[in-house]
């Protein structure tokens, strides 16, 4: 034996052990990523994260889509009308009107 250090000999030794166990984990490396890619191919996961995008992609486009349509009928509903009026002021005046209608409902004579 060349060293004569007992202490320094047995960290070398560790070392060594040390190495060789992570030379025979990236030995298996490879193996457990073929199986583990194998697994995903079995389960068609590529597939089905694909076809899980193409749905969310429809169902963002649905509600933007959806979204577009409440602004516009939104716009239409709240906006003037052809006499310049906008639409809160028009419903604030239906809401009076039916409000005076309704008073005097009980008060018409009758046949």
């Amino acid at each position: 034996m060349f060293l004569q250090d007992q202490g320094l000999t047995t960290q070398i030794r560790q070392v060594l052990a040390s190495v060789q166990q992570a030379t025979t984990d990236l030995g298996h490396a490879p193996n457990r990523a073929d199986a583990l890619i194998s697994d995903f191919q079995s389960r068609h996961l590529p597939k089905k994260a694909d076809e899980t995008i193409g749905v969310v992609k429809d169902a963002a486009s649905n509600i933007n889509k959806s979204a577009k349509e409440i602004r516009q009928t939104m716009a239409q509903a709240v906006g003037p009308d052809k006499d310049g009026v906008v639409g809160g002021v028009n419903i604030n005046q239906s809401l009076s009107n039916l409000n005076v209608a309704t008073a005097i409902w009980p008060r018409i004579p009758r046949p």
